[in-house]
């Protein structure tokens, strides 16, 4: 039994013991059609049986499995579902609203096809049996919306001077639900572009000449290019950007930029016959002087679009310069005798250069006195943390605590003190059962009625046949 099986798009390149038979074979989520070379979406089950809930949607979408974000523009309409649900705080289990259902029906029609779209496993670098040279370029495009913001990756690779493109990643996540302004949206998409820029190259192992991010926001840009410091959430943001070794700016007008098509959303026929989407825009094809121009030539072209109502807010800084010592010498001795002593030298030394006091040899009781309370005004709350160390102390439990104290008994009642005939306060308690014999030397249970005085302590012995009331009754009488 053969337990290993290799494929290839190439059938000379395995032998046909090795070979794994069957034109399709699963990648890593995917489906790849070793014949033709092309890699296609998983089909999963789109029909919701029941009532349309919440929890039934992201089922459903979960189920799509897009490592690549290839088909990221028709997954992103239901992420955006999701959200306005969320919005809604719809319970997971509630039925959702008749527009919503709507949209959902529109959006399942589109998922039935999506195993139709197929994208070519070949990035464009052929075998070079010459010195031919291969240019390999990196191209993020970002682009956001209201609703999303996203990043698409293209190689783009020169070789025997013909250019080709192929889309490689794509990165979408949805606005947040706290509302961003327009321009700190579009920089969301760029600090995605960055990172999955960094990615694509680890991951890809060849070497990349030069890396570009293309972005629609002039905005953008202008930040990226200026030094000058912005709010907090613009600069934490733009440190990470302006990181990225190798890589150039560019501004692409929103027509062409491809990373806008997954941020308003498609149907599965316009993403399968969208060119701008699998390849990249027309220019990208040329060389470099049809691109469009680097960078926006100064600030004053810029149409802000941000307009910020920024509140006026003073920080007052206090800095307490701790000139205090006396904690560092208390852990630096290791007796109270000691760091008493040293403290009495030290407010003696201060008294000295104050010319206060020129007292000199040993120390004198108030000297020590004053130290001792120099140290106590040092320790807050110092009784309490005291009292606290010392419940902890086990050494201190096991000298100082005594045997258990059983409790002080409680006075005794009036009935018992007071002169009084005999039974007249008694108690009554049962005692038994014992076994006996009768006059036909047959045994059978009895038990004992005991009363006894509360006064004189006298007992009474009546002997009965059982517990019950009637026994008691005539014991008593």
């Amino acid at each position: 039994m053969n337990l290993r099986e290799w494929c290839s798009n190439s059938t000379e390149f395995v032998a046909e013991e090795d070979r794994l038979y069957g034109e399709k074979t699963k990648l890593l989520g995917l489906i790849w059609d070793k014949k033709s070379d092309v890699l296609n979406i998983k089909e999963t089950k789109v029909e919701v049986e029941g009532v349309l809930t919440k929890r039934k949607m992201l089922c459903n979408i979960a189920s799509h499995f897009d490592p690549l974000g290839l088909i990221s523009p028709i997954i992103q309409r239901a992420k955006s579902m999701i959200q306005k649900l969320w919005k809604l705080n719809l319970d997971w289990d509630v039925p959702v609203p008749k527009d919503v259902e709507s949209e959902w029906k529109e959006l399942e029609k589109d998922l039935k096809n999506i195993s139709e779209i197929s994208v070519s496993r070949f990035i464009g670098i052929k075998n070079s049996l010459g010195n031919e040279a291969v240019v390999t370029e990196l191209h993020c495009f970002c682009d956001s919306s209201a609703t999303a913001y996203a990043a698409c990756v293209y190689m783009r690779v020169e070789q025997n001077r013909e250019i080709t493109t192929n889309l490689s990643f794509t990165k979408t996540r949805l606005a947040p639900i706290k509302t961003l302004t327009i321009p700190r949206l579009e920089l969301m998409p760029a600090l995605i572009g960055v990172r999955i820029l960094k990615f694509v190259e680890k991951e890809l192992k060849i070497k990349i000449v030069k890396k570009y991010i293309w972005c629609d926001s002039k905005c953008v840009l202008y930040w990226i290019a200026n030094k000058r410091l912005k709010s907090a959430f613009v600069e934490n943001r733009l440190k990470e950007i302006r990181l990225c070794e190798n890589t150039e700016f560019r501004y692409v007008s929103t027509t062409e930029n491809p990373a806008d098509l997954p941020t308003r959303g498609m149907s599965t026929l316009e993403l399968k016959t969208s060119n701008l989407w699998w390849n990249g825009p027309e220019w990208l094809h040329q060389g470099k002087d049809q691109w469009p121009d680097k960078l926006v030539s100064s600030a004053d072209e810029i149409k802000f679009e941000e307009i910020e109502n920024r509140k006026t807010a003073t920080l007052t800084m206090v800095t307490v310069a701790d000139n205090c010592t006396f904690g560092s010498i208390i852990k630096k001795y290791s007796t109270l005798t000691k760091s008493l002593r040293v403290i009495a030298y030290i407010l003696r030394a201060k008294k000295i250069f104050e010319k206060i006091d020129t007292r000199k040899g040993t120390l004198s009781v108030e000297e020590l006195n004053e130290a001792q309370k120099l140290l106590d005004k040092l320790l807050p709350t110092g009784r309490r943390i005291i009292e606290s160390i010392i419940k902890k102390c086990w050494a201190c439990k096991k000298w100082e605590g005594g045997p258990f104290q059983p409790p002080v008994p409680p006075a005794l009642p009036k009935e018992r003190l007071l002169e009084a005939p005999a039974f007249t306060y008694v108690g009554v308690d049962y005692l038994g059962p014992l076994i006996i014999k009768d006059g036909d030397n047959e045994q059978k249970k009895v038990c004992i009625c005991l009363f006894t005085c509360a006064v004189i302590r006298a007992v009474h012995l009546e002997l009965v046949p059982d517990m019950t009331t009637n026994g008691f009754i005539e014991a008593f009488r």
